[in-house]
């Protein structure tokens, strides 16, 4: 029998690296999660836009802050990702995509595109 006592490891987790992959699965819940705490405040700025002259003069004043703008980004973004990365994952379950290269390709094509496709339609809504 051993004298030493089992003692738990110490995990860096700043040296752990994470496969593509796994990134965008979190990031796929951490855009779902966005796009739900954003919602309620989607529907606040639409029912004000609508009710009147006054209304939609109030949300252009708002859209000008630099804070809203980046706001709009990331709602524009959470929009993309999830989109993208859902009909990765439906894919996937429909067995395509499903080994190595496909795999990490295509999780490379959603992280990368995503930010882009969200920043051309912000800038589009924005303009």
């Amino acid at each position: 029998m051993s004298d030493k006592i089992q003692r738990p490891i110490y995990l860096d987790l700043s040296e752990i690296k994470l496969p593509k992959a796994a990134i965008m699965s979190i990031m796929h819940r951490i855009s779902g999660v966005l796009m739900v705490l954003l919602f309620p405040i989607v529907l606040f700025i639409l029912q004000l836009s609508l009710s009147g002259e006054e209304g939609f003069q109030r949300v252009e004043a708002f859209f000008d802050s630099s804070l809203v703008r980046l706001l709009v980004f990331f709602l524009c973004w959470a929009l993309v990702h999830h989109f993208m990365a859902g009909i990765r994952f439906l894919l996937i379950d429909l067995k395509i995509g499903l080994y190595r290269p496909a795999y990490g390709f295509n999780a490379r094509v959603v992280l990368y595109s995503a930010p882009i496709i969200a920043f051309v339609l912000s800038w589009g809504l924005l303009s």
